[in-house]
């Protein structure tokens, strides 16, 4: 039995190092401007449309300029979001607004794969030359409950199927080289496909980038969304609505102190 126990236990420990391995591998190989030198990032993010949407859905609120959003980040992840063109007050607005960008500017710097599957338990297994890890909430605490990740024989996290209460999610990345990112992976396009009762979603998403400084940072986000509601009518109709949105970002300043600035004068003098 103690035998039995101690053979669990090996098997245990190397799938998780196995898995450590992968995750790292595709870490190392994935272009991040922190791992180029980035220390302190500022720039201007603006949705195409955005000023025009707001004055419709809030036409007692007098915007006189155009909406968009000042970003200042300052390493090793410290953010800070300002909202332009909306009057002083209206809080309630300003975060639904910080809300709305707030995904698009997480895109800029790679979050951890590391971190967000730290409080999953993990297993892995060998899928010809892919790597497949099995990520489970045992708890079902978090919002997904389960994901499988693989990663090709190029450490490229090329698939990610969710699995949450509300319903399922497939990804499928892809990912490139470019002349500024010294051999490391670039994130280019991602197809997301959702499946929630009767509607299902597909969204795709494409990544323009400019190198400013030496270090690639994004430039523009395209996101063309689709989807498709079955009424399961006798006729079989479908009802289908697509949408683009365009996210332009701009005005990159690049390790000039703008954010250190910035987050000084904040904890000296508060903010405006």
């Amino acid at each position: 039995m103690k035998k039995i126990l101690c053979l669990l236990l090996l098997f245990n420990l190397q799938t998780l190092n196995v898995f450590a391995s992968a995750v790292k591998d595709f870490e190392i190989r994935q272009y991040n401007p922190v791992n180029m030198g980035l220390k302190d990032l500022y720039y201007d993010v603006r949705i195409e449309g955005l000023t025009k949407e707001f004055k419709k859905s809030n036409s007692l609120i007098k915007i006189e300029k155009e909406i968009y959003f000042k970003v200042f980040w300052l390493y090793p992840g410290k953010i800070e979001i300002e909202v332009e063109g909306l009057p002083k007050g209206f809080l309630a607005q300003k975060n639904q607004l910080i809300s709305l960008v707030t995904p698009k500017v997480a895109e800029v710097i790679p979050t951890s794969l590391s971190k967000t599957l730290r409080k999953y338990e993990l297993a892995e297994k060998k899928k010809g030359k892919n790597t497949i890890v099995i990520a489970k909430d045992r708890t079902r605490s978090s919002a997904v409950t389960e994901m499988e990740l693989t990663f090709d024989e190029k450490s490229r996290l090329t698939k990610v199927f969710y699995r949450s209460p509300m319903g399922s999610q497939r990804v499928q990345n892809n990912y490139v080289t470019k002349a500024w990112s010294k051999n490391k992976w670039v994130k280019d396009m991602v197809v997301a496909r959702s499946v929630t009762g009767v509607q299902s979603t597909k969204v795709e998403t494409k990544y323009d980038y400019e190198s400013i400084k030496g270090f690639g940072l994004l430039n523009k986000i395209v996101i063309n969304t689709e989807q498709v509601i079955n009424q399961n009518s006798k006729n079989g109709k479908e009802l289908k609505n697509s949408i683009e949105n365009i996210v332009q970002f701009s005005n990159h300043k690049v390790n000039e102190n703008i954010a250190q600035g910035y987050f000084r004068r904040n904890v000296s003098g508060g903010k405006n």
